[in-house]
């Protein structure tokens, strides 16, 4: 059995007592547990339906898309799911797949291709062969290996990835924007001290 996760709607789904636990266990003090739950747990919504507005309605979990805060709690809540895999992982209930360092590397550079791809698409009207991807992986994990660099610059020093010093997390940024087109895009990746991806958008 393959177990995925899948973040794409995990804002909408956060359970406010396993955030306020997360919390908790973390060693955040109850008043600031308490404190962050009001923030989270008195917002209320209205629907407008043509121009008219519905009845006022509270959710019961979620965080809220856009809040500034809503980030950085989303990161607590993935900790303590890191936290639960590692404890199925020791207990026996989970097994995980052990990748080379190629091999994750490919993984990777994957779904960066397609989302590089999907992005051409969309912004570009520009569509690529079936060969095309994968030359664009072998070629850009073979730059990025060293085993073939196109343009080299001299006296610049080339940085591997490093992992977040222990209870921190690393947040990688990347963006690219076409002033032709007048379109951007940008992701972004979040991995604990263990290198293991926490978000990924």
């Amino acid at each position: 059995m393959v177990v995925k996760l899948d973040m794409s709607k995990a804002y909408d789904r956060v359970k406010w007592a396993f955030l306020k636990e997360v919390m908790l266990q973390m060693g955040f003090t109850m008043e600031w547990a308490t404190l962050i739950m009001k923030c989270i747990s008195t917002v209320s919504y209205t629907v407008n339906i043509n121009g008219r507005r519905g009845n006022v309605f509270k959710p019961t979990r979620g965080l809220r898309q856009g809040d500034p805060l809503s980030p950085f709690l989303f990161l607590i809540c993935s900790k303590g799911i890191s936290s639960l895999i590692r404890i199925a992982i020791a207990e026996g209930l989970m097994k995980g797949v052990r990748l080379t360092s190629y091999q994750s590397g490919f993984f990777c550079y994957e779904f960066w291709a397609i989302w590089g791809e999907r992005n051409r698409r969309i912004h570009e009207q520009k569509n690529s062969t079936g060969q095309e991807i994968p030359d664009f992986i072998n070629n850009y994990m073979a730059e990025l290996n060293g085993l073939e660099m196109r343009n080299p610059i001299k006296g610049k020093e080339i940085r591997r990835w490093s992992y977040a010093p222990s209870e921190f997390v690393k947040i990688n940024f990347d963006g690219a924007y076409d002033a032709n087109h007048h379109q951007s895009a940008s992701g972004i990746v979040v991995r604990n001290e263990e290198g293991v991806v926490l978000l990924s958008a």
